[in-house]
């Protein structure tokens, strides 16, 4: 709303007299000229009142009707800037009964009642006064105004193509695709782009033709992306086509259609045979990619492939970078059937990104926090991705077990946050009612706030009535006992999930009965099937999550693990295993391809997949992990729902 805001401050300078076509000088006088520009001068000197008094002097039974147009208008726009709106909106209706409605003069009239309307929260009328404005006849800067406007209008009513094309107006300056993504307006515009039907993005593009906004390429390229990833490759090539012919002199652009030229030559070559990994050998963290490579070493063993199979390794030093450089050189080089990696999740989402962009399938050895729009068929994470959790978390039996009041309390990153927009999307469309959410900081050690906040005990002002008959009921108790607060928490919820690791949750669940929420039921995610939560549990009550079962791994993958390493597969080992088990099963599944489409056309149809433990299953448009509702008690993890689990 800054952008507004200055709008507001700077209305004056739509007073300024322009020639046009069909303003006709003879009907403005020398004296009234003078007039004129004597309260101009004044407004600039900040003596509005007496710009007002010069105004006066004009006597409306001796003007013309340009001449009262130009008065009225000046008069509405000074006390606009007394804030006098309602006053300075009937001074416009007056200027635009005289202004002449093919003028400069006459749009700048609207524009100026527009800034009034919105002022004053009058919606409909400031969309009616955009509506008569001939943009063709503003300056740059009244245009600018014109689309702060426009924006205005189109958040409030959630018009889509006024948001964009508004946005795309007010980012024309900007010189480089980093301004614009910097920008505060590229976020909300790229959203309301991405709601747009396909007729209406390429008509807005249009719109823009030989502009040279540079905004407007940044679309162009996101457009292209969707295309290509939904599997329009022909309408990928149009836009990239476009792209190139009206901004063919930009070097960002020209890298980008060169890139998206090398996606289509990719699309057509695969390699079967061949098989990319990605892990972090070298750094801090390589003992965790040499952990990754010796499950990997033994799953190729034991499925029988290694003789087949021929594995390209890169490392990727955890670093996003890196790892996406890996990935780029392993498809361009390599031509892999599918790559393995992301051993942690900032490094996964960047390596997967880059596979994406050239329709190579990734298989994830960590969770990837992206919204469910940006995951697609190429994806696959092997630990069970949010959504898959989501399913498993607000399927019919937990729903009908727990109650269908949802809380959350999640991490305030990007994680945490995707966790709560797949909540709340999928209990839009079950019916079911999201009611407590509640945020904790990054590294706390301190959920006090959290738990105040989540139990509706943060703020008890807002509970005043409730408060003063609890405090009058607590005056009558005979005890010396101090109690941590007077309010009672508000238990609006059925159930919470608790999107937390296990050290994050050992810390809130108690901090929770400490503000007297005892025996709320909890549940977790995968991470919770731990050695620390088995051994805390005796202390939380019994505790539930979303995730696998131990006993369903396969033994035999395990025992030969040992037998070569002569030790136990850890969780990085059984992991590796899961997703060379998954990609032994793409190649089963899609058998004798001759390019990438063809794999990923017979790789969707099939429309499962085969883990270490569980099945995969392709749904709504990304591969869904079967997941088990598991609960610990007593000092073991068993199946909430038999042996079957949940789905």
């Amino acid at each position: 709303m800054r952008i507004i805001l200055m709008l507001l401050l700077s209305l004056a300078a739509c007073t300024q007299i322009k020639k046009t076509k069909t303003i006709d000088e003879s009907q403005i006088s020398a004296v009234s000229k003078q007039k004129l520009n004597e309260a101009r001068d004044l407004i600039k000197a900040n003596q509005p009142k007496q710009a007002i008094t010069k105004l006066s002097e004009l006597n409306d039974n001796n003007l013309t009707p340009v001449e009262k147009a130009l008065k009225y208008n000046l008069k509405g726009v000074t006390l606009f800037n007394m804030g006098e709106v309602e006053k300075s909106l009937l001074n416009f209706e007056v200027s635009d009964k005289y202004a002449p409605k093919d003028t400069q003069l006459y749009s700048q009239v609207q524009l100026n009642m527009a800034s009034g309307h919105f002022k004053l929260s009058q919606f409909n009328e400031l969309n009616d006064r955009l509506n008569k404005i001939d943009r063709r006849l503003l300056t740059e800067a009244e245009n600018k105004k014109y689309a702060q406007l426009a924006l205005a209008y189109g958040n409030k009513v959630e018009n889509h193509s006024m948001i964009v094309s508004s946005s795309l107006t007010l980012m024309n300056d900007l010189k480089t695709f980093g301004e614009i993504q910097s920008s505060n307006l590229y976020e909300p515009m790229k959203t309301s782009f991405n709601k747009l039907s396909q007729g209406q993005k390429i008509e807005l593009l249009e719109d823009f033709n030989d502009s040279k906004n540079l905004a407007v390429a940044q679309l162009a390229m996101i457009e292209a992306d969707e295309r290509y990833l939904n599997g329009d490759k022909s309408g990928a090539k149009d836009v990239t086509a476009w792209l190139s012919s009206e901004f063919g002199d930009n070097a960002e652009v020209q890298t980008f259609v060169k890139d998206f030229e090398l996606r289509f030559e990719n699309s057509s070559r695969i390699s079967i045979a061949d098989i990319g990994l990605v892990l972090p050998l070298t750094g801090e963290k390589a003992q965790f990619g040499e952990k990754a490579l010796s499950g990997i070493d033994t799953g190729l063993k034991v499925l029988g492939m290694n003789e087949n199979i021929k594995i390209h390794t890169k490392d990727s030093v955890d670093s996003p970078a890196q790892g996406a450089q890996a990935v780029l050189e392993l498809i361009r080089e390599k031509n892999v059937s599918f790559i393995i990696g992301g051993l942690f999740p900032e490094t996964a989402k960047a390596e997967y990104l880059e596979a994406r962009k050239y329709g190579v399938l990734y298989i994830s050895l960590s969770q990837i926090n992206l919204p469910k729009e940006e995951k697609n068929h190429h994806l696959i994470e092997v630990q069970g991705s949010i959504e898959s959790q989501v399913e498993t978390l607000l399927s019919e039996e937990m729903v009908n077990k727990f109650g269908s009041r949802i809380g959350v309390i999640f991490p305030d990153n990007e994680g945490g946050k995707a966790y709560v927009e797949e909540i709340w999307r999928k209990a839009t469309q079950k019916n079911l009612q999201v009611t407590s959410v509640a945020s904790f900081p990054k590294n706390t050690h301190d959920y006090r706030d959290t738990a105040q906040l989540y139990l509706g005990l943060k703020y008890p002002r807002e509970r005043s009535e409730e408060l003063k008959i609890m405090d009058d009921v607590y005056s009558l108790e005979r005890s010396s006992i101090r109690r941590v607060q007077t309010l009672p928490p508000v238990l609006d919820f059925d159930w919470v999930f608790l999107a937390t690791y296990p050290h994050e949750a050992t810390q809130l669940i108690p901090t929770l009965g400490y503000y007297d929420a005892n025996r709320i039921k909890v549940i977790g995610g995968p991470s919770w099937v731990s050695k620390s939560m088995v051994k805390e549990q005796k202390n939380l009550g019994t505790l539930y999550f979303v995730g696998d079962d131990p006993k369903d791994i396969n033994q035999e993958m395990l025992t030969k693990f040992q037998e070569i390493y002569g030790k136990p597969a850890g969780l990085i080992e059984i992991i590796s295993l899961d997703a060379m088990k998954l990609g032994a099963d793409t190649l089963t599944a899609t058998g004798e391809v001759s390019s990438r489409d063809d794999f990923d056309a017979k790789l969707k149809s099939h429309g499962k997949l085969k883990g270490l433990t569980t099945e995969w299953e392709f749904k709504d448009g990304i591969w869904v992990k079967r997941m088990n509702a598991m609960t610990i008690t007593r000092g073991e993890i068993v199946k909430l729902f038999g042996q079957n689990g949940v789905n």
